[in-house]
């Protein structure tokens, strides 16, 4: 757990197989292998962050659609699938930090004419 913390990573699992089963390196040097493993594997592995994202369907007329997806991806989201009958219903993922600002922008720029659900999986 100290070489996890040490690195700063979180949502983290660092497995050490250990293939003797004696105990020549005694106890402290048992965890010092064990966390020198952890520790250097900490260092070769590739990182990643995780966004937590969330998803909402937007409903809008056609001439909004190139709007809504600059808007969009001006957030860092993506467009996951659309259908177009009527309108334009477009399903969406954002990062989950973002949903409020998004939500500012399509009220004060959408000019009324956008719709915002809770997308449904």
């Amino acid at each position: 757990m100290d070489a996890i913390r040490g690195a700063g990573m979180s949502q983290t699992l660092v497995v050490v197989s250990r293939w003797f089963g004696g105990t020549k390196l005694g106890t402290g040097g048992l965890i010092r292998a064990y966390g020198s493993s952890a520790e250097e594997v900490l260092r070769q592995v590739p990182k990643s962050i995780i966004i937590p994202m969330m998803e909402m369907t937007v409903n809008c007329p056609y001439d909004m659609i190139g709007w809504v997806e600059r808007t969009i991806k001006g957030f860092g989201g993506e467009i996951k699938t659309g259908q177009f009958l009527e309108q334009a219903s477009l399903t969406v993922r954002l990062p989950a930090h973002c949903e409020a600002l998004f939500r500012n922008a399509v009220k004060e720029d959408g000019a009324g004419r956008i719709e915002l659900a809770e997308a449904l999986n």
